[in-house]
């Protein structure tokens, strides 16, 4: 590497703004500096362990200055939880990851990781998120959300996500221990879970909703506290008092006979329901394709999506 490689690399961007602010002009001269200053003491050039070293140098120099200065909330988390990232996989379109002010797209089918600070901008499809074993978010299309924390130690887990805007499904499939956190929050009131199914929906900054397939949520908004029971719902307005209430017609589903020629598509399609659901109360089919005849499945009948 010297002077003529570094002109051609970045000669033709050198405006080009970086994350942190600082523009790749000012980081060419950074990294020739960095590199005239390795061959003054590798003068031996031909040597492999000095060129190794000085090329080393010159790279995490250069990664550094591009990088800036980092916050020092972030060192503290990523001493605090060293497993500090959740694992996404994109069930549609495709989704938007932002962090800081790097934005990227994942397209369906991709499986990846998000950090903590890190927003996920759903689009038409939807996006499963999983935190931990035995818990996944499905952030529905249009959702857009912020990982808050994601820690893990040998005590408890920690996962805390609020909803900015649009509608996320958790379900939990094996109880909490009770120092393990599982936080949903939205503007205006926030969910913590132990153990059930439930939806939580930001509709605008001073109004919410949630209701309750499985298990019970506590509810906090203010001072006001409430917990909601399995087959309840309740919308969360600043100003007005939380007050739960029935879901209309919930039925947590029935049993259903396959029949030569179904499949969970043709089923979901028939019974007016979503995939998601249909597998997550079917685990003992191994591939939803391949279903024969005279086996039992739940069709759940809790309408996910005829809720606000």
């Amino acid at each position: 590497m010297n002077e003529e490689f570094l002109r051609l690399t970045f000669g033709k961007h050198m405006w080009v703004e970086t994350p942190s602010g600082r523009t790749l002009a000012a980081a060419q001269e950074a990294i020739r500096s960095v590199w005239r200053e390795s061959c003054e003491i590798n003068p031996i050039f031909g040597v492999l362990q000095g060129m190794m070293g000085g090329v080393n140098r010159v790279i995490t120099h250069f990664c550094d200055f591009v990088r800036g200065p980092q916050p020092e909330l972030e060192e503290m988390e990523i001493k605090l939880s060293p497993f500090s990232y959740a694992k996404v996989c994109i069930l549609g379109v495709g989704a938007l990851i932002r962090h800081g002010k790097i934005e990227y797209r994942v397209s369906e089918g991709v499986l990846a990781v998000t950090h903590i600070g890190d927003e996920i901008i759903t689009e038409q499809g939807r996006l499963a998120l999983t935190p931990f074993a035995n818990q996944d978010v499905l952030l529905e299309p249009g959702a857009h959300t912020k990982l808050e924390a994601v820690v893990s130690n040998q005590e408890h887990t920690q996962f805390d996500m609020h909803i900015l805007l649009g509608r996320a499904i958790s379900s939990i499939t094996k109880a909490l221990h009770n120092d393990d956190v599982f936080l949903i929050c939205t503007p205006i009131a926030n969910v913590q879970a132990y153990g059930p199914e439930f939806i939580a929906a930001t509709i605008s900054p001073t109004d919410s909703y949630f209701a309750v397939m499985e298990g019970v949520v506590a509810i906090k908004m203010g001072e006001q506290e409430i917990s909601l029971l399995a087959g309840m719902e309740l919308r969360a307005v600043e100003g007005t008092t939380l007050e739960a209430q029935s879901i209309p017609d919930f039925n947590p589903g029935e049993i259903y006979l396959v029949k030569t020629g179904d499949s969970f598509a043709s089923l979901a399609q028939q019974f007016n329901i979503s995939l998601y659901p249909l597998s997550k109360v079917n685990p003992h089919i191994a591939d939803p394709n391949l279903l024969t005849t005279v086996t039992m499945l739940l069709i759940p009948k809790f309408q996910i999506n005829s809720i606000v």
